[in-house]
């Protein structure tokens, strides 16, 4: 029996060799399992119920009766040396001469797992479900969560060629170089080059275990911080014991995903199913949120669509009025006369007040557009000309064109958004700034036209609410603008983004193409 005995002594998982109840072997791992104090031949001869109890939760009978009744269930563990009781899985096999294998799986893993999806879960029922539709309330609660654990959790995100560090929950303060290559990090937009790490786990799939921690965030560091900053931040991950780490990724538009990446010394892949439901959680966060904007936009666009109809009997009127009394007084006074500067600031304030109403109109009022099929030229080349004056400082460049199938559109709704995107344009760009429009067509999405200009790029948050209308960082802009090239666009069945991966200030009009 020596050569039987020394390969249940191999065996890598916890077991026991059983006859007629009482225990005849006990191989390591089942010490280890029990804990010290536990040595060889210390449990020969003892009964099996000393240390095998039945779950009175889950089976309420007394004593273990029969090994092989064990056999798939789930059963207390109870070490001699004292401790209370854990839960274990059992299999039971027939091993011959009257013996039962008895092999162990620790359960304990599995139910701080059960444990820990149940904790997930009620996030979303604090505050009113606020966690649902507000990302910082899901992450400052999650925090509350994987702290205890002892955990490192990062949250990323990813927009196409560039990275954003969102989160980062730690079970205590973090101090040295480390913190300050965090600070350094937060909310600031990377190259993926600068996130290889990133960049590989999103070609590789949506969950899995990353080993080497301290060299990639050291490489991460080197790229932003240099040499010496790399050394310590890694040196701080190795000290922390952060060798791996579990990861899930979620997509949540296209070109758009968010990565939740956790470490701790005893990270290991039964952790990966909580990871996953906190990154399903994220997306399921942001895309709510992002549906519930949406839906307190269309509200607002309904009572705005019945305000413009009154705006626009109430106040064009009376600004007809103004207009034609303007003109004869400047009839009767002439240009020269004394008060011509204040009559002219009279007509500019008039002039602002009537492009106002206009842009409320085109934003809110209704709109019925007519579909042809359009060349592309002929239509960029009006909307250039019809903004001449107020571009005069400007160069708009037109990129020689490739070929392109014929549009699916409205002439007239889209000269109106393009005269509005190159105005926008134009202002960004400055005095002697540059507008540059080029067009491609991309099989099956549709003809993208972009206008790009080179002035100063767009902060975070401005970038998040260029298209939510009255915003505006003007100190005399009504915010309506791209308000109104989106919904120009919208209407005839086609999307405008802004393009935030390109230098400057670049906005993309997609429409339907006659392919």
């Amino acid at each position: 029996m020596s050569e039987e005995v020394d390969v249940f002594d191999a065996l890598r998982a916890p077991a026991l060799l059983v006859e007629g109840g009482v225990i005849r072997a006990c191989n390591p791992a089942c010490r280890s399992l029990l804990g010290a104090g536990v040595g060889p031949g210390s449990l020969e001869g003892t009964p099996i119920a000393a240390i095998l109890r039945h779950d009175p939760v889950r089976q309420p009978t007394e004593a273990v009766r029969c090994c092989l009744g064990l056999d798939g269930r789930r059963v207390l563990m109870a070490s001699p040396c004292g401790g209370a009781p854990f839960p274990v899985d059992v299999e039971a096999t027939e091993a011959g001469d009257g013996l039962v294998l008895l092999v162990f799986e620790d359960a304990r893993p599995a139910e701080r797992l059960g444990g820990l999806v149940s904790q997930l879960g009620a996030v979303y029922l604090r505050d009113g479900g606020r966690a649902m539709v507000d990302l910082s309330a899901l992450l400052e609660a999650m925090a509350e969560v994987f702290a205890p654990l002892g955990w490192y959790t990062v949250v990323w995100e990813t927009r196409g060629d560039h990275v954003w560090l969102r989160q980062v929950m730690t079970p205590g303060p973090v101090e040295g170089e480390l913190a300050t290559f965090v600070r350094q990090m937060l909310h600031r937009r990377l190259d993926a080059d600068d996130a290889p790490h990133l960049a590989m786990l999103a070609a590789q799939g949506s969950a899995g275990m990353l080993e080497d921690v301290p060299w990639r965030m050291a490489n991460v560091a080197r790229r932003r911080g240099g040499e010496q900053q790399a050394k310590q931040v890694a040196a701080q991950i190795r000290a922390a014991g952060l060798k791996r780490s579990v990861w899930a990724s979620v997509k949540v538009s296209e070109g758009r995903r968010f990565f939740v990446i956790a470490s701790s010394p005893i990270i290991a892949e039964r952790d990966l199913a909580v990871v996953q439901l906190f990154a399903a959680q994220v997306g399921a966060t942001v895309q709510h949120g992002e549906v519930s904007a949406i839906n307190a936009r269309e509200q607002r666009l309904a009572a705005l669509g019945q305000m413009s109809a009154l705006l626009a009997h109430e106040v064009r009127n009376p600004l007809a009025v103004m207009f034609h009394a303007y003109a004869q007084i400047r009839r009767r006074v002439g240009a020269l006369a004394p008060i011509a500067d204040l009559m002219q600031m009279v007509e500019e304030e008039a002039r602002r007040l009537d492009k106002l109403v206009n842009d409320l109109v085109g934003f809110a009022g209704p709109t019925r557009p007519r579909l042809e099929d359009l060349t592309l030229l002929p239509l960029l080349e009006s909307s250039i000309a019809s903004l001449e004056e107020s571009v005069d400082a400007v160069r708009v460049e037109l990129c020689e064109l490739p070929e392109l199938p014929p549009l699916r559109a409205d002439p007239l709704l889209f000269r109106q958004a393009m005269t509005h995107l190159l105005s926008n344009a134009a202002d960004r760009a400055g005095q002697h700034g540059h507008v540059r429009i080029s067009a491609e067509h991309v099989v099956g999405k549709g003809v993208r036209v972009r206008v790009a200009n080179d002035g100063e790029g767009l902060s975070e948050d401005v970038a998040a609410r260029v298209f939510e209308p009255f915003f505006t960082t003007k100190a005399t802009g009504s915010g309506l603008g791209l308000a109104v090239v989106r919904r120009l666009i919208e209407d005839q069945g086609g999307r405008v983004k802004l393009d935030r991966d390109e230098p400057g200030v670049s906005f993309s009009i997609w429409l339907k193409a006659v392919e």
